[in-house]
């Protein structure tokens, strides 16, 4: 089949939307089919990709700003999309007005499509407080998602409570997979060789519900109670301000860097983190840094207790603490610091575990349900 995959970023980026992306155009790839990809970032060798005119929004632009690009993107993606022909679309949100107006050009050309959901908009809107749920607006945001859900063919996300969610909202539970996110096996793999100083990584994009003040308030109470511990922050996004002015002596910055390279980077250190803030999206959502820590053989702390954080303490790989725990957060990660036992069986459990969650093996989960849709509909159309 002649499958088209349309999102803002793709590989090499960073981000996770270009990561997840990649890994559905690598498993249809190696199954036969032809991929496309309709980005806004620049097109790489070895993979098939429009670019488009309008680039991918800069992370920290404002919110008005950004919802105008986010038009932008999606209108442009209308268009093109209109003069290919495609067997099934694969359409990943965010961005969320991107994903409508291409959800709305392939069903007006009556072409199959997928809908694949990594956060759960419009509700971060209402979190944010951009809208409110109840207002007109917020109606029609909501009248806007039911109708992707209700047009798609399939509906993957990225949780299972988000999931759940959709599933009650559809009416139809065999519509929607889960589809973790997981971690790419090409360039998360665990490392022998750590840093001499003990180290603390968190890497991702530093967006809005993201807490970065508490990465900070970390550091400085490892740095003034003496502890030797050292904090690396990878990543950028519009909740990025605290980390470009002056920071604790145990903390560095280094910004977006390529996935390959932070790959290597997180390896090296002792502990991931994966904090945010105290809100539904926290709790609801399963961030892809735990994976890629789960990838690199990491011990995982997780703020707040979430669906995330539930996964690391039930694998025993991490814990989860509430945003207000901080003295038990600090606690613990001295405990790991000071107790190499405690962080050995840590270490030996995501050994063992991270073999079952790549990218990789997650994205056939894809495959298996394009194959049993296009087969039933093969099947239906013989008898």
């Amino acid at each position: 089949m002649k499958i088209g995959i349309v999102t803002e970023y793709y590989h090499p980026y960073s981000v996770a939307e270009a990561i997840r992306m990649r890994a559905f155009y690598d498993v249809l790839e190696r199954a036969g089919h032809d991929v496309h990809v309709h980005a806004s970032t620049e097109a790489v060798e070895g993979y098939q990709v429009h670019t488009h005119f309008f680039g991918p929004i800069v992370k920290q632009t404002g919110v008005a700003k950004r919802l105008f690009w986010e038009l932008l993107i999606g209108l442009e993606m209308f268009f093109r999309l209109a003069f290919k022909r495609y067997d099934l679309v694969i359409i990943t949100s965010p961005p969320f007005f991107m994903s409508i107006l291409a959800t709305w050009i392939v069903r007006l050309k009556g072409t199959p499509y997928i809908y694949d959901v990594r956060d759960p908009y419009p509700n971060v809107y209402f979190a944010l407080g951009l809208l409110s749920a109840k207002g007109f607006p917020g109606y029609i945001l909501r009248k806007l998602e039911e109708s992707a859900y209700k047009g798609a063919i399939k509906i993957t996300v990225a949780s299972a409570q988000m999931a759940e969610d959709i599933k009650n909202r559809v009416g139809d539970p065999e519509k929607v997979k889960v589809l973790l996110n997981g971690y790419s096996a090409q360039y998360f793999v665990p490392n022998s060789e750590k840093n001499k100083v003990f180290t603390v990584v968190f890497h991702g994009n530093l967006g809005r519900f993201q807490d970065p003040e508490l990465i900070l308030r970390l550091a400085s109470a490892c740095e003034e109670d003496g502890h030797p511990i050292r904090f690396q922050v990878i990543g950028d996004g519009a909740n990025d301000q605290c980390f470009r002015s002056k920071l604790p002596g145990n903390v560095t910055y280094l910004g977006r860097l390529p996935h390959d390279e932070l790959a290597k980077i997180v390896a090296k250190a002792h502990v991931g983190l994966s904090f945010r803030t105290d809100d539904p999206i926290s709790r609801m959502v399963f961030p892809v840094k735990i994976f890629e820590y789960l990838g690199a053989g990491l011990p995982i702390l997780v703020t707040p207790k979430s669906e995330g954080g539930t996964f690391v303490e039930k694998h025993e790989i991490g814990f989860q603490f509430e945003v207000n725990e901080f003295e038990q957060l600090y606690q613990k990660l001295l405990a790991l610091y000071y107790d190499q036992s405690i962080l050995a069986r840590l270490k030996t459990n995501t050994l063992r575990l991270r073999k079952l969650h790549s990218r990789e093996e997650n994205a056939k989960i894809l495959l298996d349900a394009i194959d049993k849709h296009f087969y039933k509909g093969l099947v239906e159309a013989t008898q």
